[in-house]
């Protein structure tokens, strides 16, 4: 009988994560020559990346990567080297770490994608913020709510092929706006897909929209002196 198929714990999984995209975030800024070989990559396919980008990614994937764990590498990789230059310049005064301290508690994805994994994110929550919230928070500044929960349900009806057409041009729309985006969570969530796609959607469906709600509940409060005007004027 085969045995289960050893798998990082959800800890070790994100801290590899995490390695990559300080890895990649630190090539950007040093190496213009690869930054635009990864750039170059957004929207291929793996097997279509130049061997520069690959001289980048390879060493973090898994032994025997499946589909959706190799193109979420390289998809994460190319559109991190394709933001504009102020949006780098941002993470690098950040350190490379996403804007978690307004993220809400939340599950991470659901391992990755290897058979016989029960994800411990289903009984611990993070505080990481995923997709989902981030659209919301980007509502207004980055694009109006309509705006951001069409492009958000966009998202939820593709398969992985659908995911990675339609995802860069959003992440294009928030980092171009400065919207601090978690590389990580994002990484995370796109190796899950594959397998997890309705799961991962209703995470990011349901951030989302607590998101919205709690920051309608916080500008209606008693508690904020701005709340009537914010009433007023809506």
């Amino acid at each position: 009988m085969t045995p289960p198929v050893a798998t990082d714990s959800r800890d070790q999984r994100l801290a590899r994560y995490q390695r990559f995209v300080e890895h990649v975030q630190k090539v950007c800024a040093e190496d213009p020559g690869r930054r635009a070989a990864l750039r170059r990559s957004l929207g291929r396919l793996p097997e279509d990346a130049g061997y520069r980008a690959h001289g980048v990614v390879a060493r973090f994937l898994s032994e025997t990567p499946n589909r959706a764990e190799e193109r979420a590498f390289y998809a994460v990789a190319a559109m991190i080297a394709a933001q504009p230059r102020d949006a780098r310049d941002q993470e690098r005064s950040n350190n490379g770490q996403g804007d978690t301290a307004s993220a809400e508690p939340d599950v991470a994805s659901a391992g990755d994608g290897s058979a016989n994994t029960t994800p411990e994110s289903e009984t611990a929550p993070a505080r990481r913020a995923n997709l989902g919230t981030t659209l919301a928070q980007a509502v207004p500044q980055a694009m109006a709510e309509r705006t951001a929960e069409a492009r958000l349900h966009l998202l939820a009806r593709q398969g992985l092929d659908g995911c990675h057409r339609n995802l860069p041009a959003i992440v294009r729309l928030l980092r171009g706006r400065q919207i601090q985006l978690d590389w990580v969570q994002l990484l995370d969530d796109l190796v899950a897909l594959d397998r997890h796609r309705d799961r991962v959607a209703k995470r990011w469906l349901q951030s989302f929209y607590r998101t919205l709600y709690r920051r309608s509940e916080a500008a209606t409060s008693p508690e904020n002196p701005n709340s009537d005007n914010l009433m007023e004027t809506s």
